[in-house]
């Protein structure tokens, strides 16, 4: 079995990396090896059949042997021995540091208020579920569907709290690089955004052309996204080229739109395939609901499954 090396760090490095990683390369072995255990020589070799399909569409301002780069470090990168240091994935090609962004409002003490909030809501529901099921099979009843449902309603987010908020988690992690002695070749960010509150939608220029007529197809379409992009960020992909000669790529990874790796010395060039630029705002009014419902048989109720004689409970 193959090791990816990626176990010590926390659950949600590991998960962010690892997710990225089955976005890269296919799973399936060839010829008996897989990504992570072929050679150098025989992955550049058969790069298309380790690669997954479509993998072009996660890549911005590389080329081959940019692509190439980035994987060999990402086939590579095993969790820091040092599991409290800088940075969270380490190589003798590299680095990748994982670090969490917010659109909601910042504390000092208390941090991202809707992360907070929403690991309270979590709790709420953990233990309600807990307290569900313990009912249920205390007091076991066929006729009868018990439910539990909480509701998290989203504090206020904005674009100018992401702003503030990437900004400074990037400069901390930024001021860690020069004490760290391993290989820095392939420095990587990777920068996950969860709230999934920001949307996009392009600026582009109205046509001085009369009111109430069509154009057919000709009128241009405005593209929209439902969730952040940071390939479109036209600010934030200025201030992250200020780093450039510090961080090669960043990878982007948020819970709407696929991941983004991102080329820190071709932002000038990304930046010019989005000439209008996007307008960036949050969600006014977000809720998250979560719902259980269960119904539970007495062991010796004597009720017959569609399947047959069955007892049981659920």
């Amino acid at each position: 079995m193959e090791n990816r090396g990626n176990n010590s760090r926390g659950k949600k490095e590991s998960a962010c990396l690892e997710y990225v990683r089955d976005r890269i390369f296919n799973r399936e072995p060839y010829k008996g090896f897989t990504a992570y255990t072929a050679t150098d020589s025989e992955y550049e070799k058969w790069h298309c059949i380790y690669h997954a399909p479509g993998i072009s569409s996660y890549y911005f301002g590389l080329n081959q042997s940019d692509a190439l780069q980035f994987e060999h470090l990402l086939r590579s990168v095993r969790s820091n021995p040092q599991s409290s240091e800088f940075p969270d994935f380490v190589s003798d090609r590299g680095f990748v540091e994982h670090f969490q962004v917010t659109s909601s409002e910042v504390r000092k003490k208390a941090g991202s208020i809707h992360q907070r909030e929403k690991a309270i809501f979590q709790k709420n529901v953990d233990e309600g579920d807990q307290a569900l099921y313990a009912q249920l099979a205390k007091t076991p009843s066929y006729d009868k569907v018990v439910q539990s449902c909480y509701v998290f309603t989203y504090p206020k987010h904005s674009y100018v709290y992401f702003c503030k908020s990437f900004k400074t988690t990037w400069k901390h992690h930024l001021s860690r690089i020069e004490s760290y002695k391993g290989n820095k070749d392939t420095a990587v960010f990777m920068i996950a955004y969860m709230d999934g509150v920001l949307h996009m939608k392009e600026h582009f220029p109205v046509p001085d052309l009369p009111l109430e007529t069509w154009f057919g197809d000709m009128m241009p379409r405005q593209a929209s996204f439902q969730g952040y992009r940071l390939s479109r960020d036209k600010e934030m992909l200025k201030y992250i080229y200020q780093f450039r000669n510090l961080i090669q790529y960043v990878i982007m990874v948020t819970d709407t739109e696929p991941p983004e790796i991102i080329k820190v010395s071709s932002i000038p060039e990304i930046n010019k395939l989005n000439p209008n630029g996007y307008a960036i705002v949050a969600s006014p009014i977000q809720q998250e609901v979560r719902s259980t419902y269960g119904i539970s048989i007495p062991i010796n109720s004597g009720i017959q499954s569609d399947s047959g004689d069955r007892n049981g409970s659920t």
